[in-house]
């Protein structure tokens, strides 16, 4: 390490930077051919929605970097703040669409994410029954103990800021046979996706997909659809037409991702249902096409919102 402290400080700051902004090489769509080696063969007996994972786990973090000693530690921790200025401090997981199907998810980077230890969770809980809670030591046992696991149940991860981008890629794209209807897994196979983040399992399978297991929070959500590549080798009367088609491709799964938000608040269908425990792990999202903002929504404000009128109505009811 003495080595590395003794380089002069303007190329420290240039190797923090590589390592907070690391992240993997994109696949490609030939990728997606090799199941056996990258891919999690069995993910798709689980109703994920036509969802693939990559065998590979998450990039690991410049945690253990931080870690190194005092002077390393408030360097690195420099530069973090200043790619977090910046925009450059998320976390990025890729996905491959394609032919509106199958959907191969793989992650690119975490640079950094914080955790919050289930003790203080604990603690904070204790100190609320400790006013009100009657001084019967089994009441008081009964109150202050949680019905779920008191391990890791009540530990968090928060990642400030994820990207995902649906990149589309369509074989038939010069046929002009699948283009006229818009992929309708798309929004429930990234719900399916973050799901499988957010959830707090201890399946062996799903391990190499979550950055750590514990409960994870998500501040921004960034859902970036990429349009399809139109063949330049198609002749010029179906190259303007599959232009037309690839522009439009992308607006049809951005208003389905738009929508599926309030097909989650709704609640009408198994599959909203299943996966409305979105709603309290993201705080807000962003539909993006190719980079440029279509719509954001802040989930938090309108949850709290929303339990507040329910609150509100169970008082003038009388629930």
């Amino acid at each position: 390490m003495s080595p590395f402290l003794g380089l002069p400080r303007e190329l420290r700051d240039m190797i923090y930077m590589a390592v907070v902004t690391w992240e993997r090489l994109r696949p490609t769509l030939d990728d997606t051919y090799g199941w056996p080696n990258t891919w999690n063969l069995q993910s798709g007996h689980r109703g994920e929605d036509g969802c693939v994972f990559a065998k590979k786990g998450a990039p690991s973090t410049c945690a253990n970097m931080l870690a190194v000693n005092r002077q390393v530690n408030t360097e690195l921790t420099q530069a973090v703040n200043r790619a977090r200025r910046a925009g450059l401090l998320t976390a990025k997981l890729d996905c491959v669409a394609r032919n509106g199907e199958t959907f191969y998810f793989t992650w690119l980077a975490v640079p950094i994410v914080s955790r919050t230890s289930p003790s203080k969770f604990i603690r904070a809980r204790n100190r609320s029954a400790s006013h009100w809670a009657p001084k019967v030591p089994a009441f008081r046992r009964l109150l202050t103990t949680s019905c779920r696991e008191p391990a890791m149940g009540d530990a968090s991860t928060h990642i400030e800021q994820l990207r995902i981008d649906v990149r589309i890629f369509d074989n038939d794209l010069a046929k002009q046979t699948r283009l006229r209807s818009p992929p309708v897994q798309a929004s429930w196979a990234i719900c399916a996706a973050l799901k499988r983040l957010c959830e707090n399992t201890n399946d062996h399978e799903l391990r190499s997909a979550q950055p750590c297991p514990s409960n994870v929070i998500i501040g921004t959500l960034i859902l970036n659809i990429i349009p399809p590549i139109v063949p330049q080798t198609l002749p010029t009367d179906l190259r303007e037409s599959a232009q037309l088609e690839a522009a439009s491709l992308p607006q049809a799964v951005a208003r389905e991702v738009v929508d599926v938000w309030n097909k989650l608040w709704a609640g009408d269908s198994f599959k909203a249902r299943q996966y409305r425990l979105l709603l309290e792990k993201i705080m807000k999202v962003r539909i993006c096409i190719d980079g440029v903002l279509v719509r954001e929504r802040e989930l938090k404000l309108e949850l709290e919102r929303g339990q507040a009128e329910r609150r509100r109505i169970a008082m003038r009811v009388g629930w």
